[in-house]
């Protein structure tokens, strides 16, 4: 008898509790442009290498290596992990050669786009001005915006530190663009931060 009314205080003590509760999943709600959040966030995909992601949608595209990305939690900045673009908007630095050309590709290829962003254990997950630093995958798809754009000519290979875990196949994906000439390597002579 004593189990049962311990057990009867304890459901009390939660529906006392149920409207707290709920006001708050309201609150996160609102919070968040009306959607509840996936409670998920970022979770590791895989045991073996320890990438996490999130999904989301690009909703805009900042430059040619770098988006931004509606997800359950709001609109994160990604800077796409392991390449580099000429300059558009950098402040202080004067719009370089293929810029313009390396940002309408990305708007092209990506805007409106579902996709995953993966980070890389070997790198860190967010640069110095709180970007997301990740691999973008179309959802679906085994391949990444970066190696379309990489294979298009517009951008290069770009480690920070320590080679990132794609490392090889961007790397592969540089040299067919550069060996066909696209892009960059023929429009500007390959020298991705000439001013234009």
């Amino acid at each position: 008898m004593g189990n049962f009314f311990s057990k009867g205080l304890q459901f009390m003590g939660f529906l006392r509790a149920l409207p707290i509760i709920l006001a708050l999943i309201g609150l996160l709600a609102v919070s968040n442009g009306g959607g509840l959040p996936d409670l998920g966030k970022i979770l590791p995909t895989n045991a073996r290498n320890d990438e996490k992601w999130i999904r989301g949608k690009v909703v805009r595209v900042i430059d040619g290596d770098t988006l931004e990305v509606r997800t359950a939690w709001g609109r994160e900045k990604v800077r796409m992990l392991g390449i580099d673009t000429p300059e558009t908007v950098r402040p202080g630095v004067s719009v370089e050669c293929g810029g313009p050309e390396a940002s309408e590709f990305m708007k092209k290829l990506a805007t409106g786009m579902s996709v995953k962003l993966v980070t890389d254990p070997t790198q860190d997950e967010r640069d110095r001005y709180d970007r997301l630093l990740a691999y973008v995958e179309p959802t679906g798809k085994q391949w990444t915006l970066q190696e379309r754009i990489l294979r298009a000519g517009w951008a290069t290979t770009y480690v920070y530190g320590r080679k990132f875990r794609r490392y090889q196949s961007f790397s592969d994906a540089e040299k067919e663009a550069r060996k066909a000439g696209r892009g960059v390597w023929s429009a500007c002579g390959g020298d991705f931060h000439r001013p234009r």
